[in-house]
């Protein structure tokens, strides 16, 4: 009887995609993975089996889902650029990213939420700002905060035709998303 691996590796390579993402994305499209802390996503267990199945699932798991950072806390800034380094090897597969924080208004505190999604570039919006709680005073902020990303991303993706960033590139994006949040 033929394993498993050698049934998905006679697969037309499309095919074999396909299936690859359905299994390494969420049915849910707004599921997010936590870059660092108590819940800090690994890379997927399919990447463990061999490299053949490391090497195909790897792109699709860092290009199909959205990896979020957390800025509630002060530690969180380091332990995101700490990700970065451990998976050095594969931000050039990355492409949807959302950053969560506190943003404090006049009267109270309001969740902000980044995202940040490369799939759109260069004809979409790639920033997109979400907040939680808001008020009309909120809602300028956040117009605000977003004003500031967008034309900082655009700058950084100049001549970039697919949108793909290096290390410091992500490093850079992940430093103004904290500085945004941090307000």
């Amino acid at each position: 009887m033929p394993d498993a691996q050698s049934c998905l590796s006679a697969l037309p390579a499309g095919l074999r995609n396909h299936i690859l993402t359905l299994v390494l994305t969420p049915g849910d499209p707004d599921t997010s993975y936590a870059l660092c802390g108590k819940f800090c996503s690994g890379q997927p267990p399919l990447a463990l089996v061999n490299r053949q199945l490391r090497s195909e699932t790897l792109p699709i798991y860092y290009a199909e889902n959205i990896f979020q950072l957390h800025a509630t806390r002060p530690g969180q800034r380091g332990e995101a650029l700490g990700w970065l380094c451990v998976n050095k090897n594969h931000l050039s597969h990355l492409r949807r990213v959302s950053a969560v924080g506190w943003s404090y208004g006049v009267h109270r505190a309001t969740v902000l939420r980044i995202q940040l999604d490369l799939r759109m570039w260069p004809k979409g919006k790639i920033v997109k700002v979400h907040t939680y709680g808001q008020s009309n005073k909120t809602r300028l902020h956040t117009d605000m905060q977003k004003e500031k990303m967008e034309p900082l991303m655009r700058q950084l993706l100049r001549g970039k035709n697919k949108g793909i960033l290096n290390g410091e590139e992500w490093k850079a994006v992940f430093e103004m998303m904290y500085d945004i949040l941090r307000g």
